[in-house]
């Protein structure tokens, strides 16, 4: 699926990636709980890795983290897989290294039409961050998100 993030504003938006994967986008499901898009826990690990064996390691910070500045008027594209992600234990028997890890477990999302938010920060002297809510709708496979 694909997101079209138009700014619609005046000045200039910045959308959070973190380490440069992250989406900044939550969905909530049915009992309020955040669900996770992002593929992987802070250190890049997921239970594709942790059921092939490899150990979570040390992670350290990928330093500054990245941004994606949207001018006013301007658009830009957010790619996302359908996944959502909750943490999950791969036991020491299912793992090739005999050892038991955390990781991130992806599925895809079902249902129809699902709340999501839309992190970003106006990037003027002053002006924080905020969230812009929106409806994802599982039969598209590219919608638009409008920034004030």
């Amino acid at each position: 699926m694909t997101f079209t993030v138009r700014n619609t504003g005046t000045g200039p938006i910045e959308l959070p990636l973190g380490c440069g994967s992250l989406l900044p986008i939550d969905l909530v499901d049915d009992a309020g709980r955040s669900l996770s898009i992002e593929g992987a826990d802070s250190c890049g690990f997921n239970c594709a890795n942790g059921y092939a064996g490899q150990q979570r390691g040390a992670c350290s910070d990928c330093g500054v983290d990245q941004t994606a500045t949207v001018a006013p008027g301007a658009t830009t594209t957010l790619s996302w897989n359908r996944l959502v992600y909750h943490d999950e234990t791969v036991p020491a028997e299912c793992s090739d290294s005999g050892l038991s890890s955390t990781c991130a477990l992806g599925e895809v999302l079902t249902g129809t039409v699902w709340p999501a938010a839309l992190s970003f920060c106006y990037d003027l002297p002053g002006v924080g961050c905020t969230k812009v809510p929106f409806m994802i709708d599982l039969s598209r496979d590219a919608m638009a998100i409008d920034v004030p």
